[in-house]
């Protein structure tokens, strides 16, 4: 398996802290939409773990879904 590199940075992030440090946002917020599958997350065991490009794919789709419904 090869992991894309950007920045010096695997494009996996593994565990909840990680993908919560690169979103800027809370843990407690990242294991929340986890858990209700609002964002692209996968489980390897019991490790949260997410693709930095498919999060990035996802809220570029969420920011255009939300131009074309005229929410800017």
């Amino acid at each position: 398996m090869s992991d894309t590199r950007s920045e010096g940075h695997t494009d996996l992030l593994t565990g909840i802290a990680a993908i919560a440090k690169h979103l800027n946002w809370p843990e407690r917020r990242v294991l929340h939409q986890h858990e209700k599958g609002l964002i692209p997350t996968f489980k390897q065991g019991r490790l949260v773990c997410a693709r930095r490009s498919t999060l990035a794919k996802h809220f570029e789709a969420q920011e255009a879904a939300a131009r074309a419904a005229g929410g800017e």
